[in-house]
């Protein structure tokens, strides 16, 4: 071996073991700082399955490179390799579907129907011993066989259909209070994709380890993002996501007039926690959720939905013309009346909404203390009027 293979080698193992240690990192840490849930085990997974490709990858690089090892053992951690390769493309399917909000998932059969490719590739590569149709060994030259590329066709197909549903739902205009998140997982493979292609053709560049490790981080630091931007219970933006969006309004508007702040607050929210109890009532900030996001579909400038805090929100309906406005009172009251039945509650959930526009404030608290004093002043127009209501 040439002191050039020597030095190359050694900047291979620098690169993967660097990268290892990267994924080691970050799978610790979601363990600490995201919360237990079904994403977390996931990527957490993810993680760790990326974990063993790169290192199956550096231990076959470097046993093919000292020239002693016996064929059939290259051959096995060839195998190991490739095996690892499509166990990471599951994981990180899995958690792409379970991300986008995939209901396929939680039935165990939608999984294992997905894991059906590793199997075939698995039986491949074991058939692939004695006939050598993907990849061989010509003395201690490894070389790849007519099908090599076949197996790219079983490994990677579900993960890019997953990106391509999330981009056709990112651009549907029903789904805007999630285009975020599926532009996001549409837009992820990109890096690993360009990396993966470019290691096909220059296998000895480890250009694919790197790029896994550096999207690996953006997922776990997309999920940190979301988790500190995003109310728990109803998704929405969360006070602080909010405060941030209207600060960027005022930015670009001014007090030019042309954006309407809707503060909502839900009726009766007390009465229906103690009647019916405090789970109940996170069931009604549900349906006035769902009920916001169907009212707010229609408008052209997608507004901005969140959860002020308790059971108050917020929606910012950018260019909405005074009778928009009253159409979005009108439809908000029909979707909650129909929600309320098609949800079988024994209530019917009711909503009190103050506006105000984005001119004559001095500054954010102020617009939108106007818009709670105009709800606060709806609401006591209905006490005497109305009471909690029996679907």
């Amino acid at each position: 071996m040439s002191s050039y293979s020597v030095d190359f080698l050694q900047l291979y193992n620098e690169i993967n073991i660097t990268c290892i240690v990267f994924l080691i990192i970050v799978f610790i840490r979601s363990g600490q700082e995201l919360p237990k849930s079904r994403d977390q085990r996931l990527l957490r997974q993810a993680l760790m399955s990326s974990v063993l490709l790169t290192a199956s990858d550096m231990i076959w690089f470097n046993a093919d490179q000292s020239w002693f090892w016996p064929v059939p053992v290259l051959m096995v951690l060839k195998i190991i390799y490739f095996l690892s390769s499509s166990f990471m493309a599951y994981c990180w399917f899995i958690l792409f579907e379970s991300y986008r909000g995939s209901k396929l998932w939680n039935k165990k059969l939608y999984v294992g129907l997905a894991a059906i490719p590793m199997l075939i590739h698995f039986v491949l590569l074991l058939l692939n011993v004695k006939y050598g149709f993907l990849f061989y060994y010509d003395g201690p030259v490894y070389l790849r066989a007519r099908y090599f590329l076949f197996q790219y066709l079983l490994i990677y197909p579900e993960a890019l259909m997953t990106c391509f549903i999330s981009f056709v739902k990112a651009c549907q205009p029903k789904n805007y209070t999630k285009h975020e998140r599926y532009m996001f997982i549409a837009t992820f493979p990109i890096a690993p994709a360009i990396c993966g292609i470019l290691q096909l053709f220059y296998w000895r560049l480890p250009v694919l380890c790197a790029g896994t490790a550096i999207s690996a981080l953006i997922f776990y630091m997309n999920m940190l993002r979301s988790l500190i931007s995003r109310d728990p219970l109803t998704g929405l933006n969360n006070r602080r996501s909010l405060l941030r969006d209207l600060d960027g309004i005022v930015r670009e508007h001014g007090n030019d007039g042309t954006v309407t702040l809707c503060m909502i607050d839900l009726d009766h929210f007390k009465s229906i926690n103690d009647r019916y109890g405090h789970l109940e009532g996170d069931q009604a900030l549900l349906i006035l959720t769902e009920a916001l996001k169907e009212t707010a579909k229609p408008y052209q400038k997608r507004p901005i939905i969140g959860r002020f805090g308790g059971d108050e929100f917020i929606v910012v309906l950018d260019q909405a013309t005074p009778e928009q406005v009253q159409s979005f009172r009108i439809t908000l009251s029909d979707q909650l009346l129909v929600l309320s039945k098609d949800r079988n509650k024994p209530y019917v959930v009711e909503a009190s909404i103050g506006t105000a526009i984005n001119k004559g404030f001095k500054d954010i608290p102020a617009w939108i203390q106007s818009a709670d004093d105009a709800m606060y002043a709806e609401k006591l127009r209905h006490h005497s009027t109305r009471s909690i209501k029996r679907a």
